[in-house]
Formats: C-alpha cells, sequence, structure tokens
C-alpha cells in the first residue's frame, strides 16, 4: 500500500468526524487556509440489516440548516458561504421537520407561523387556557431577538479593521466572545421592556430561572403542561435530563424553527459536508490519528497511522471525544495532558430500534417527527422516513425510526434490559398509531423474536430458547458495546452548559456536543464559528466567514 501524502505543515486539523468539526475545515480553507481532517473515535453509522431495514441510530433535526423570512439559519449561511450547490440543496427537508409533541392530553406541533401555533395551542388547551400558558405570544414577540443574535454572531466574531500580521502571530492577543457569555439577561431584560404581553406572561417567560412545573398550576391548569413543555425540550435540543425554565424553553424554541433534517440522516449529511470540504481544497486522511503533539501547552501537530512523520498544524478542532483525544495527546514527549479539559459526564444514551411498516400504516397528516412524552417517563422520538431517502428502492413500505434515551448506566448494556425498552417503545407507538403492528414488515434489532407478546412477561424458559438467543445476537450486533466507556460519541447525550469550545490546550477546540449541549445541534455550528475566528485572527485575517 503506498504511503499517503500530506503536506508537512496544515493551518487548521480536524480531529473526528462531528458535523460541527467537519463544517470548520471548510470554514477555514474558504478563509485561504490549509486544512486537514483525521479520523479520530468511532461513529455507530446507519447500516442495512441481513433483512434489508434500514436502521439509522440519530435523531435527523439541525437547527439552524433553514431560513426564515426575516433572518437566516446560522448553518445554512455557513453553507451557502461554503459552496452549496443548488443540486445539494435539494437533499434539505424542510417540510414536516419541526417536532409535533405528543402527550395522553395533548398533540401540538411547533408550527412554522404564529398563527398555526396559536391555533395548536387554542385547539389542545383551550382559549383560556392557551392564553395562560402563553407560549405563542411569547414566542411571537421574542422569536426575531433570539435569531438576530445568533446570526449575528460571525459578524461580531469578524474584526473591524485587520491588526498587523506581526501582532496577530501572538495567539494570547485574541480574546473572543464565546457562546458562554450568551447574554441571555441582557436579552430579557430588552424584551420584558419592550413587548405588549401582559405583565404575568412578562414575569413568567423573560425571567430566568423560572421552573416549567412551578409555572404549570397557573398556566394551563393540568397536568398537560409539565409534559409538553419537557417534549418540547427534547424535540429542539434533543436534552432530557432535568427540567427546563421557561426562558430556556423559549430560546430553544426559537432558535429551532430554523431547523431542517437531511435526506439519508447524519450518517448522508457527514458525507456532504466532506464533498464540499474537498471542494474547498481541504485534504482528507483515510486513516486514524495515533499521535497529538503538544509542546509548551499549545497545539503543534498530529501523527496519522501509516505515516511516519509528524505533520505540523497551527490550529485545530475535536469532532470527538476529549476523553478519546486525551488518550492520543503526547505533551513535550509525555503521554499525559494536564490542561485539557475531560469530556462532560453523559446523561444518557440514544437507543433506537427501526421499522419498515405499509404505507397505509402512516394516517393523513401524521408529522414527518414526533416526540411522545409520558409524565416521568423518557421521550420517544417517531420518526418518519422515505426509504427512497437512504437509496433504497421499495415504495409500498416507510420507514419508522424509533428512538429514546436510556440511562448512562452499565445496566442498559444488558439486552434483557434493552429487549424490555424496545417493547415499551413499540407499545407507545401503538397509543400513536393504533393498529400498526398488523402493518409490521421488518423490525431490527428485532426483538418480539425474544418477546413475541407485548403484554407477556418474558419467563426463565424462553431466554434459554434459540429464538431469544437469536434476538439478543441482532441487538449484539446493532449495540456492540461490552462497557459504557465503548459508547460512541455520536449516541451520548448531554445535559447543562458543557465545556465551551476552548479545550484547556492552546490552540484545540471543541466543536462537537460537549461544547454547548444547551444549544442542541445548533452548539456543533457555534463552537465551529468561535474557533476558525480564533484562527482567522491569529492568521491576521478578518474572519471567521468570507
Amino acid at each position: 500500500m503506498p504511503m499517503p501524502r500530506f503536506r508537512d505543515y496544515y493551518d487548521w486539523v480536524v480531529l473526528g468526524d462531528h458535523p460541527g468539526a467537519l463544517l470548520s475545515a471548510s470554514l477555514a480553507a474558504k478563509l485561504g487556509l490549509s486544512a486537514l481532517i483525521v479520523p479520530l473515535g468511532p461513529s455507530l453509522a446507519r447500516r442495512i440489516s441481513d433483512s434489508g431495514q434500514c436502521f439509522d441510530p440519530e435523531s435527523n433535526f439541525l437547527t439552524g440548516l433553514r431560513n426564515l423570512v426575516h433572518s437566516k439559519g446560522l448553518l445554512a449561511d455557513c453553507l451557502a458561504r461554503a459552496g452549496i450547490t443548488s443540486a445539494e440543496e435539494q437533499s434539505i427537508r424542510k417540510q414536516g421537520v419541526l417536532p409535533q409533541i405528543l402527550t395522553p392530553d395533548a398533540r401540538i406541533e411547533l408550527a412554522l407561523d404564529d398563527r398555526t401555533l396559536e391555533f395548536e395551542c387554542e385547539r389542545e388547551l383551550g382559549k383560556s387556557g392557551a392564553n395562560r400558558f402563553g407560549m405563542a405570544h411569547v414566542l411571537r414577540e421574542s422569536e426575531q431577538e433570539f435569531l438576530k443574535y445568533w446570526s449575528a454572531l460571525p459578524e461580531r466574531l469578524t474584526w473591524t479593521s485587520v491588526k498587523s500580521t506581526k501582532a496577530s502571530k501572538n495567539a494570547s492577543n485574541f480574546s473572543i466572545k464565546t457562546a458562554d457569555a450568551f447574554d441571555i439577561e441582557n436579552l430579557l431584560s430588552r424584551l420584558r421592556k419592550s413587548s405588549v404581553i401582559s405583565a404575568d406572561l412578562k414575569e413568567s417567560w423573560f425571567v430566568s430561572g423560572i421552573k416549567a412545573s412551578g409555572y404549570m398550576p397557573t398556566a394551563a391548569g393540568n397536568g398537560e403542561f409539565d409534559e409538553l413543555c419537557s417534549g418540547l425540550w427534547y424535540g429542539t435540543t434533543g436534552e432530557f435530563a432535568g427540567e427546563p425554565t421557561l426562558s430556556d424553553l423559549l430560546h430553544a424554541l426559537a432558535i429551532a424553527r430554523t431547523g431542517a433534517s437531511f435526506k439519508g440522516g447524519m450518517h448522508a449529511y457527514r458525507e456532504f459536508l466532506i464533498r464540499i470540504a474537498r471542494r474547498c481544497g481541504v485534504h482528507v486522511a483515510q486513516s486514524e490519528c495515533r499521535r497529538i503533539f503538544v509542546e509548551r501547552g499549545r497545539f503543534v501537530g498530529v501523527q496519522v497511522a501509516q505515516y511516519g512523520t509528524m505533520i505540523g498544524a497551527g490550529a485545530g478542532a475535536f469532532g470527538c471525544l476529549l476523553n478519546t483525544a486525551g488518550e492520543q495527546i503526547v505533551v513535550d514527549g509525555r503521554q499525559v495532558s494536564k490542561k485539557l479539559k475531560n469530556s462532560p459526564e453523559p446523561s444518557g444514551w440514544k437507543f433506537s430500534i427501526a421499522l419498515s411498516v405499509h404505507s397505509e400504516a402512516i394516517p393523513p397528516g401524521m408529522s414527518d417527527r414526533m416526540i411522545w412524552q409520558e409524565r416521568g417517563a423518557p421521550p420517544l422520538e417517531i420518526e418518519v422516513a422515505a426509504h427512497g431517502d437512504y437509496g433504497i428502492r421499495e415504495f409500498e413500505t416507510k420507514l419508522i425510526h424509533l428512538r429514546t434515551v436510556l440511562p448512562f448506566k452499565d445496566e442498559t448494556l444488558n439486552p434483557a434490559y434493552q429487549i424490555m425498552i424496545a417493547t415499551r417503545m413499540l407499545r407507545q407507538v401503538l397509543a400513536v398509531v393504533p393498529f400498526i403492528e398488523y402493518h409490521v414488515t421488518r423490525i431490527y434489532p428485532d426483538f418480539r423474536k425474544a418477546h413475541p407478546s407485548l403484554d407477556s412477561q418474558i419467563d426463565s424458559k424462553r431466554t434459554e430458547s434459540a429464538e431469544y438467543q437469536t434476538a439478543v445476537a441482532e441487538l449484539k450486533e446493532a449495540y456492540p458495546f461490552s462497557t459504557l466507556a465503548d459508547i460512541p460519541m455520536n449516541l451520548r447525550c448531554y445535559s447543562g452548559k458543557g465545556v465551551g469550545s476552548r479545550s484547556g490546550v492552546e490552540g484545540l477546540f471543541v466543536t462537537s456536543d460537549e461544547a454547548y449541549p444547551q444549544l442542541g445541534s445548533l452548539g456543533g455550528t457555534v463552537s465551529a464559528i468561535e474557533a476558525v475566528a480564533w484562527m482567522a485572527h491569529r492568521s491576521g485575517l478578518a474572519g471567521p466567514l468570507v
């Protein structure tokens, strides 16, 4: 096998395949910087099972991928500047992707326009309850302010006058304002002063720290408010642990309206980002990173498998777990880094099963993306897709991806536990789409071999049967993890503020879900822009976008 050819030095090196990190490579290249993408750390990719079932374990919702009439989507703007073609834009799905929240008592879709959302709330809560809930009213008053803040992020990180190249080489001169410093308090204060909504709504939604549960008794007046808020929070950010405040939920709802999905799922989206990067002149390594070199606290280069020489680097982005990267870091000749931040503790991991069902099983008007939320239970995401989105020529059936979040505990790796959860997930779908079990043509992993009756318990004799062992083998094939540490980055869920875009090592940035989990999928885009801005300034460029 011939040795791969690389430059001796790259201005920007991406380590891993998180979409935020891959995006940063194209942004850096458009600035005229040399860039290299190097694989690091495993991901659980979509797959086609032996039975022909498409299995996609990742949620397909990208905040910022859609432009609105009055505001650009931050991710859409970045892709436009990177050179997305009109043909590639056809892969972006904008219809039916905003979450529809289903609870035992209510069904509300996060509609794109205010009037439809107001109608949704009034239909489910009654006019009086909808007015006390106030979500449609406060969103109408605040959405443009939140969107304006994020769409202006590249401009805020752009120098109005480029400083001298000599000064710019000193990285210590740079201090960019990151999303850690997102001044939501100032925004909320302005909204309280300018908004024309009632004082009660202002003091509930435009004041930080007020939890949804504390607001419930004076709002909808019944139990579904908690469930609605939890479902909306998960549907827009992917967070499920903890309880959102009303102001955080409002922010998430506002930016989520710029959300869209990508045909073929996140695996196809990563491939698309790599294609754009190659067109921008980015080099893409096929072999994994073996070493990350740090000298005097600063990133200086990488070593790639099958390539014996160190490749010098000016800066880079982690598109992998910080803990995975830490295992490869060599600091002044020693394989240890005290400055590198640790990965945040995951709040859970994503567990999925995939179904193919007859097309007539999908009732008219059913949303393509739903979140089923019951009190005290983890959310269930129900995504409906066409086989054609994944390049499969099958027209009589539809794909349904069922996804939930399991606690980040050892017991969840036990196939018996997973069979129990999968059974519960299918049971929950029956509450949304009655009789769908009669239309299922395939399931992967097919837990039904172990549990043919959804209403019965699995007895000890059945666990010894060949059918049960076949189901266990299929689950292990889908989720080949023996320890929690083996769970890949793209299945991990985080809550809270994350670690931010700074990794702790000068010149290395976090552009994955570990940076800003509170921003949902927008977090990777935000951290990529911050990272490239730092490198642009250090190189004497206005940056981060051209």
